[in-house]
Protein backbone atom coordinates (compact mmCIF):
# COMPACT_ATOMS: atom_id res chain seq x y z
CA UNK A 1 0.00 0.00 0.00
CA UNK A 2 1.20 3.19 -0.98
CA UNK A 3 1.34 6.01 1.33
CA UNK A 4 0.22 9.21 -0.11
CA UNK A 5 0.37 13.05 1.74
CA UNK A 6 -2.03 15.88 1.54
CA UNK A 7 -1.11 18.63 -1.20
CA UNK A 8 -1.83 22.19 0.34
CA UNK A 9 -1.70 25.19 -1.98
CA UNK A 10 -1.64 28.57 0.21
CA UNK A 11 -2.56 31.58 -2.17
CA UNK A 12 -1.63 34.96 -1.42
CA UNK A 13 0.43 34.41 1.53
CA UNK A 14 2.45 36.93 3.76
CA UNK A 15 5.63 35.87 5.51
CA UNK A 16 5.18 36.87 8.71
CA UNK A 17 8.43 35.60 10.79
CA UNK A 18 11.80 33.48 9.25
CA UNK A 19 12.49 30.44 11.37
CA UNK A 20 16.61 30.99 12.20
CA UNK A 21 17.22 29.04 7.99
CA UNK A 22 15.15 26.13 8.32
CA UNK A 23 11.51 27.85 7.24
CA UNK A 24 9.35 30.68 7.22
CA UNK A 25 5.93 31.69 8.72
CA UNK A 26 3.09 31.89 5.72
CA UNK A 27 0.24 33.91 7.22
CA UNK A 28 -3.06 33.47 4.67
CA UNK A 29 -5.73 35.75 5.31
CA UNK A 30 -9.14 35.35 4.97
CA UNK A 31 -13.06 37.06 5.25
CA UNK A 32 -15.14 35.64 8.25
CA UNK A 33 -18.95 34.81 7.39
CA UNK A 34 -19.72 37.72 10.12
CA UNK A 35 -16.91 40.39 7.91
CA UNK A 36 -14.13 39.95 10.24
CA UNK A 37 -10.49 39.25 9.18
CA UNK A 38 -8.87 35.85 10.39
CA UNK A 39 -6.07 34.44 9.56
CA UNK A 40 -4.25 30.51 9.52
CA UNK A 41 -0.73 30.08 9.98
CA UNK A 42 1.49 28.09 8.06
CA UNK A 43 4.81 26.61 8.93
CA UNK A 44 6.87 25.81 5.77
CA UNK A 45 10.23 24.24 6.52
CA UNK A 46 12.51 24.99 3.24
CA UNK A 47 16.24 25.80 2.61
CA UNK A 48 17.80 28.81 3.54
CA UNK A 49 18.17 29.41 0.28
CA UNK A 50 14.80 29.16 -0.76
CA UNK A 51 13.22 31.72 1.83
CA UNK A 52 11.78 34.79 1.37
CA UNK A 53 12.27 38.00 3.23
CA UNK A 54 10.41 38.60 6.11
CA UNK A 55 6.87 40.65 4.66
CA UNK A 56 7.00 39.03 1.50
CA UNK A 57 3.93 38.16 -0.42
CA UNK A 58 4.11 33.98 -1.42
CA UNK A 59 2.06 30.98 -2.95
CA UNK A 60 3.13 28.18 -1.82
CA UNK A 61 2.49 24.34 -2.86
CA UNK A 62 3.44 21.36 -0.58
CA UNK A 63 3.23 18.77 1.26
CA UNK A 64 0.77 19.18 4.24
CA UNK A 65 0.68 17.85 7.96
CA UNK A 66 -1.12 18.92 10.99
CA UNK A 67 -0.36 18.44 14.55
CA UNK A 68 -2.40 18.46 17.43
CA UNK A 69 -0.58 20.57 20.13
CA UNK A 70 -1.02 22.03 23.82
CA UNK A 71 -0.15 25.26 25.08
CA UNK A 72 -1.38 26.38 28.26
CA UNK A 73 -3.97 23.45 28.74
CA UNK A 74 -5.78 24.17 25.19
CA UNK A 75 -5.29 22.02 22.29
CA UNK A 76 -4.82 23.58 18.73
CA UNK A 77 -4.04 22.46 15.06
CA UNK A 78 -0.70 23.40 13.94
CA UNK A 79 -0.30 23.10 9.99
CA UNK A 80 3.18 22.55 8.13
CA UNK A 81 4.18 22.52 5.13
CA UNK A 82 6.63 20.25 3.84
CA UNK A 83 8.84 19.96 0.47
CA UNK A 84 7.52 23.62 -0.54
CA UNK A 85 7.44 24.96 -4.02
CA UNK A 86 8.01 28.60 -3.11
CA UNK A 87 6.57 31.62 -5.86
CA UNK A 88 7.45 35.00 -4.71
CA UNK A 89 4.76 37.40 -5.79
CA UNK A 90 5.77 41.01 -4.36
CA UNK A 91 8.65 41.90 -1.61
CA UNK A 92 8.55 44.90 0.28
CA UNK A 93 10.24 47.90 -0.79
CA UNK A 94 13.75 48.85 0.98
CA UNK A 95 13.31 52.28 2.49
CA UNK A 96 15.63 55.13 0.74
CA UNK A 97 17.50 57.65 2.39
CA UNK A 98 14.35 60.57 1.87
CA UNK A 99 11.95 57.96 3.04
CA UNK A 100 13.77 57.33 6.46
CA UNK A 101 14.40 61.30 6.95
CA UNK A 102 11.28 61.81 6.89
CA UNK A 103 10.96 60.02 10.14
CA UNK A 104 14.52 60.57 11.04
CA UNK A 105 15.78 64.32 9.89
CA UNK A 106 19.03 63.33 11.23
CA UNK A 107 19.74 60.33 8.87
CA UNK A 108 22.26 61.02 6.38
CA UNK A 109 23.88 59.28 3.64
CA UNK A 110 27.18 58.16 3.73
CA UNK A 111 29.74 57.16 0.81
CA UNK A 112 31.00 53.71 0.43
CA UNK A 113 34.39 55.62 0.56
CA UNK A 114 33.49 56.71 3.91
CA UNK A 115 32.07 54.07 5.48
CA UNK A 116 34.36 52.96 8.56
CA UNK A 117 34.17 49.19 8.21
Amino acid sequence: MENTLATINITNAKVGRIISNKGFEAIETYQTRTGETGETKFTVWTSANNIPGEGSLVNVTGNVSVRVEEYNGRQFARFHVNQPTVMLLDQPQSASVPDMQQIWPQVKEIPDSEVPF
